[in-house]
């Protein structure tokens, strides 16, 4: 029923999920969210993740957008976002990853969660308040995040990789997607951003080599468990995916070893 389950985590996230962060995690005495919290809210660490910080800005920020204009919502994000800001950037224009809960620098990484949790909140926030300043500060980040993505030369963070490509080429996909919807922010407020898509051959063969799987157990199963449909169907299912891998072999071994 999906009216059920929309009054179900409607009521979830308006009476105990927002409610939750607002009674126990905001950080009263230095800004920003208190974010290691046990299911009591009893305060586990004082460190605060910096993507964190960026998450609730934006989260918050969404909320009072779109499901209810509480003020306690706004306030919330804009302390985050300010936390950020007097915190968080390094001398270099990157960002941390760790704080101590005022804002001491722990911990810094290679890749940008942290600056795609920043761009995510300043432009949802910008969209409450249409304060020009927190849409330019969004797209100053933005155009660094991605001079990084077009070349790791251009990172100001220049440290040893994490892992070496020309031993296995892997693509990771949560910065792309991190990207991707930061970059759809954006472009709702007239930006015009060159968007970070996703290696789509890496994608569609990855695709591939799933249902090339599915196809195979499918065969191995089917006589014994399939109905009359399944055993109908299967034959040119398994024809269509043996067909795609012919088609694309080449590039299909290429991936493969590569190790991706």
């Amino acid at each position: 029923n999906k009216q059920y389950y929309l009054n179900l985590y409607t009521k979830e996230l308006k009476e105990y999920c927002l409610p939750f962060w607002l009674k126990y995690g905001v950080d009263e005495k230095y800004g920003g969210l208190l974010n290691c919290l046990d299911k009591k809210g009893e305060i586990y660490s004082f460190d605060k993740s910096v993507w964190m910080q960026g998450r609730c800005g934006y989260m918050y920020s969404y909320v009072y957008n779109n499901i209810e204009k509480k003020p306690e919502y706004l306030a919330l994000a804009k302390s985050c976002i300010k936390f950020l800001d007097d915190h968080c950037f390094d001398s270099d224009g990157r960002m941390y990853f760790l704080v101590t809960r005022s804002g001491e620098p722990i911990r810094k990484r290679r890749y940008f969660f942290s600056e795609t949790f920043y761009i995510m909140a300043c432009i949802e926030y910008y969209a409450a308040t249409k304060e020009e300043e927190y849409l330019l500060k969004a797209r100053k980040v933005y155009d660094m995040v991605y001079a990084i993505y077009l070349d790791p030369k251009n990172d100001p963070f220049q440290i040893f990789p994490k892992v070496y490509a020309s031993t296995r080429s892997l693509k990771a996909m949560s910065i792309i997607c991190l990207s991707m919807f930061s970059s759809q922010l954006l472009t709702r407020f007239g930006c015009d951003v060159k968007q970070i898509l996703p290696d789509t051959d890496y994608i569609f063969m990855t695709i591939l080599r799933w249902l090339t799987i599915v196809a195979v157990g499918m065969v191995v199963v089917t006589p014994w468990f399939g109905t009359k449909h399944i055993k109908l169907i299967l034959p040119v299912f398994a024809l269509a995916i043996g067909i795609l891998n012919l088609v694309f072999l080449e590039k299909n071994m290429l991936m493969w070893g590569k190790g991706r």
